[in-house]
């Protein structure tokens, strides 16, 4: 039997990071409505002046700035001069520590407050954000700053990179 590689084509790197965009999206969602809804009897009370609910909205804001700006990091840092396969997943890895980065503050404000259940409504922040995040063709495009062969190539979904 051979041994057969995947081949490597636009319409499979798309579907590659959809797929892992929605494995991290909904596992945040999943948990979130779990802990949620195990709180069902519990009275929602958003207490600015408590210090815990100050410091989740600060975890909150710290993931969504720290992921920008590593994702900006990762991705400046591929090197023009690669192959557009290279390329490709080089950014794919700085999605997914981006995701990763969005991830860390939900979890954590999910495991430390899961007794308070107003808590559980500040995930919603990063969920709502990540659906912005929704990897497509087009946004590989733009975030890799293709030149017209590389972009040539990313329209010819069903080719081989």
């Amino acid at each position: 039997m051979k041994n057969q590689q995947a081949i490597l084509t636009p319409a499979s790197v798309v579907k590659t990071n959809k797929t892992i965009f929605w494995a991290i999206f909904g596992s945040i969602f999943l948990l979130t409505a779990f802990f949620f809804m195990n709180h069902e009897n519990e009275e929602i009370n958003f207490d600015f002046k408590d210090g815990n609910f100050q410091i989740s909205i600060g975890l909150i804001v710290l993931g969504l700035f720290l992921s920008q700006i590593i994702f900006q990091f990762l991705k400046n840092r591929i090197p023009k001069e690669h192959g557009l396969k290279e390329k490709i997943m080089q950014l794919q890895t700085a999605y997914i520590i981006r995701y990763a980065i969005l991830e860390a503050p939900v979890f954590l404000i999910i495991l430390v407050f899961q007794n308070n259940k107003s808590f559980l409504f500040l995930p919603a922040i990063i969920l709502l954000y990540m659906l912005t995040l929704i990897p497509s063709k087009e946004k590989i495009i733009n975030d890799l700053d293709l030149n017209s062969s590389e972009n040539a190539k990313m329209n010819r979904e069903n080719e081989e990179l």
